[in-house]
């Protein structure tokens, strides 16, 4: 198992151009949250950057492009970042992968949403708002944990419903559950070591872009390639 999770993790560094390649992801990203913090001017006259989680969220080329790799890496495709092409296509796989996001992302966010809300309101509430946002982690971690196979699923019927069939995703991952866990605590651990690295050039635009479009690009080679062997016998039913 960790010989191919060491394996996984290199493939971002593998093949011609990756360097290019990454760096036209962390140039979609800078010039997303660019337009982002211009139009934040206009609307409130200051200048105001870090990654707007809305120009993360929206920005559907670069969703579209991890989900290739990840595809990539479910077909078993030798191990290197695709080329940077067919735009409109990245931009329609990205939205439809965004939905899929949503779906599994939509109840742990109002959780914690309304959390930090009582949170700001402080006195009584306070303790609420921390059981409310523990809770909303929680859930985060325990719905999430059916994504990888949800997104496998998505890929191998082009359905986005396919998505979100519980018993079936879970009679998948039941197959191969030890290995299954493995891959998902990896890609946990991944992103909060990408997130404890961006928020230390949180300052520094250009650098936290470049750690995000790293850090997807890293984690989708990562478990799309480790995944592939487990999603390829639970999802052939």
């Amino acid at each position: 198992m960790w010989v191919r999770i060491q394996a996984a993790l290199w493939l971002p560094f593998s093949g011609a151009g990756w360097a290019r390649k990454l760096a036209i992801g962390a140039a979609t990203s800078f010039g997303l949250e660019a337009l982002f913090a211009a139009l934040g001017y206009v609307a409130a006259g200051e200048v105001r950057v870090g990654i707007p989680p809305l120009a993360v969220a929206l920005n559907f080329p670069l969703i579209g492009y991890a989900l290739g790799v990840f595809r990539g890496g479910l077909a078993g495709e030798p191990g290197r970042l695709p080329d940077w092409e067919g735009w409109p296509d990245l931009v329609k796989r990205g939205l439809f992968l965004s939905l899929v996001g949503l779906g599994y992302g939509l109840l742990p966010l109002l959780v914690v949403l309304f959390g930090l809300n009582f949170l700001v309101r402080g006195g009584p509430l306070l303790s609420m708002a921390l059981a409310l946002i523990i809770l909303g982690l929680l859930l985060a971690l325990s719905i999430l944990f059916f994504f990888p196979m949800g997104v496998a699923r998505y890929l191998t019927e082009e359905r986005i419903e396919a998505a979100f069939r519980p018993a079936t995703l879970w009679a998948g991952i039941d197959r191969v559950l030890g290995e299954y866990v493995g891959v998902y605590a990896l890609a946990v651990a991944s992103y909060v070591v990408a997130g404890v690295v961006a928020s230390y050039v949180w300052g520094l635009p250009t650098g936290a872009t470049v750690v995000c479009a790293f850090g997807a690009c890293l984690i989708l080679c990562a478990v799309g390639r480790l995944v592939r062997s487990l999603t390829r016998r639970a999802t052939a039913q």
